[in-house]
């Protein structure tokens, strides 16, 4: 199809004739030329960014209702004071994720940062002797020399095991068991596993530097369950390992099909409370029944529940919101909600990639809405009326979902509804 220039929906710029060839070698232009004609959307009129860190709008209210932590500029975990905002970078690479946004997580495992202390126990049968275990070894993540140092025996004989572990009483739901190790000369191998055939790792080679690992369980049984590090050949996914010498800190048992940031504890489990970022959308939003809005995100693991943000009326029953809903993903939502009746429209078989940013939007007008992200065309256009007034902006959460995890990067707002073509340009 050839977008005119007269189109008033549209900023089109005609394109010289090496422009238009761009248009058809190029990638990255291509996904913004329709026609020979390169569209550009409009500047937004609103326009938050989450990429300054320290930096938040000053309208925005942010709270959370404890500590939090959060990897530093030089990939140093940090502690963040309540209500402070995170935001968070890839310790390996030193980048910037963007604001960390998390749902409330409980870590059940004891003196996490201390694997030397009484509440961690080690065993072994079959011949191999357990682990030898002395703490405050090594720098750990947080820059504290509180790592332990583990020395494991070779595990070879059938049925033998050696093993540093905790037993935890869960409830009967799915757990993740996460734990910084590194390797004391690197190449390293061991497994995380729940005793009794819920869940072991995939075997895991260390290197020299922290690295954090998880394991996720299925929905377990209401009962006390032993989570280990070392090497178990009672469970045939194990396979026989030499001596090795390791470093271990950082352990969480936390329930949810994925790992959120480090909650560390001492003889108590420990909370860490929801994150939540509102602000009033006045003046800004002028009309809540004609109006669009792009998210740039990041998710942070599968199985995240992500709601990207939700205008609404301070009520549940007046709302729109874009989310990616739990199981994480592989499919968009913007839903829709006025006086109660409820309406989504869905865009399946995302290309997201976990830990690669991404953008993605809707258009609304007159009862007729459109999404799309990372540049495809617009689709899931579902008629229901817009709310006629809505009072708050949320990000990440809604009113009624509490589990909603990822980084925020940026929000753009634009009063009117994009065109199908200017909302492709606006993500791409």
């Amino acid at each position: 199809m050839v977008i005119r220039r007269r189109s008033l929906l549209l900023a089109g710029v005609a394109l010289p004739v090496a422009a238009r060839a761009q248009c058809v070698t190029d990638r990255a232009a291509v996904d913004a030329c329709w026609g020979g004609v390169r569209i550009t959307a409009p500047p937004p009129s609103f326009d938050l960014s989450f990429m300054t860190p320290g930096t938040l709008d000053p309208g925005i209210t942010f709270t959370r209702a404890s500590t939090a932590t959060y990897f530093d500029a030089t990939g140093t975990l940090q502690t963040a004071a309540a209500n402070s905002p995170r935001w968070d970078y890839n310790p390996a690479t030193r980048t910037l994720k963007g604001l960390l946004v998390e749902e409330a997580r409980t870590n059940l495992f004891l003196q996490s940062g201390d694997a030397s202390n009484a509440a961690w126990s080690t065993g072994s049968t079959g011949g191999p002797v357990a682990p030898t275990v002395n703490g405050n070894q090594t720098t750990a993540p947080d820059g504290t020399t509180t790592a332990a140092r583990v020395v494991y025996p070779a595990v070879s004989v059938a049925a033998s095991y050696s093993l540093l572990y905790q037993g935890i009483p869960v409830a009967a739901l799915a757990y993740t068991f996460s734990v910084w190790l590194k390797g004391n000369v690197g190449g390293e191998q061991l497994y995380l596993s729940v005793l009794g055939g819920s869940g072991t790792s995939p075997r895991l080679t260390l290197t020299t530097q922290w690295q954090r690992f998880s394991l996720v369980t299925n929905t377990l049984t209401a009962a006390t369950w032993f989570f280990a590090i070392g090497t178990d050949l009672r469970d045939g996914a194990q396979a026989s390992t030499p001596a090795q010498t390791v470093f271990v800190w950082g352990a969480q048992l936390e329930a949810g099909v994925f790992p959120t940031s480090y909650i560390p504890t001492t003889a108590a489990a420990a909370t860490r409370a929801i994150d939540s970022a509102t602000m009033p959308t006045s003046p800004w939003l002028t009309n809540p029944l004609a109006l669009s809005a792009v998210v740039d995100g990041m998710l942070p693991a599968a199985g995240v529940n992500a709601n990207w943000f939700q205008i609404d009326d301070g009520t549940n029953n007046n709302r729109m919101q874009f989310l990616t809903p739990l199981g994480g993903n592989t499919v968009q939502y913007f839903e829709v909600v006025a006086a109660s009746t409820t309406m989504n429209g869905s865009m399946p078989n995302n290309p997201f990639v976990l830990g690669v940013p991404f953008k993605a939007g809707f258009s609304t007008v007159s009862a007729l809405h459109q999404i799309t992200y990372n540049g495809l065309p617009p689709t899931a256009t579902f008629a229901v009326a817009n709310p006629p007034s809505v009072t708050t902006l949320r990000l990440g959460r809604s009113i009624a979902a509490t589990t909603s995890s990822f980084y925020l990067r940026r929000f753009r707002y634009w009063p009117r509804a994009l065109s199908g073509a200017e909302l492709q340009a606006t993500t791409t």
